[in-house]
């Protein structure tokens, strides 16, 4: 299978997954489900997952090596800034909102600690002599995720940026 193809075809099986996610319970959903909306074969599936669960999680993970590059890239690297492109993994119709609703927190939390781990030397934070810092800033950081999706749909992304960057502001971010 060539890279596109092998591309393709990972992406019509998450957009097989979403689509339905939205008509049916994720512990309903089966392979066969998936491969039938998707229009590949169980093959195809098993050459890229090893479960449903690697679906979401892989483009979680796809997500974090974008918010990496758009992070190390910003110009104005301001709280408010980084916690906006941080609601946008997490907000409606994005992966992290379909890795919550299949319950797959727990797992997607460890994907951003690893993440957390390889960014934070990039820009300057010694993890290794401020380990206490590091699980701080982890836990406020699911503290945010969490209250992200209780307040979404009564305050605008800006807002709670805003008020995400004070709770946070024991980060030392400009």
């Amino acid at each position: 299978m060539s890279n596109s193809a092998h591309v393709l075809a990972m992406d019509c099986i998450y957009d097989a997954l979403i689509d339905l996610m939205k008509v049916k319970p994720y512990n309903k959903i089966s392979v066969t489900d998936i491969t039938e909306r998707a229009g590949v074969s169980r093959m195809a599936y098993y050459r890229n997952y090893e479960d449903k669960d690697d679906i979401l999680l892989n483009r979680f993970r796809e997500e974090l090596i974008q918010l990496e590059k758009n992070l190390l890239n910003l110009k104005d690297f301001s709280k408010t800034k980084v916690f906006e492109m941080l609601i946008n993994m997490i907000d409606k119709d994005s992966p992290g909102q379909y890795i919550l609703q299949a319950n797959l927190f727990d797992k997607a939390f460890l994907l951003f600690k690893d993440f957390l781990i390889s960014f934070y030397p990039k820009v300057g934070i010694d993890i290794e002599n401020d380990k206490t810092r590091f699980y701080k800033d982890i836990g406020g950081l699911l503290g945010c995720m969490l209250y992200t999706l209780e307040h979404r749909d009564s305050e605008d992304k800006k807002q709670i940026a805003d008020n995400l960057a004070e709770i946070m502001d024991y980060w030392e971010i400009k």
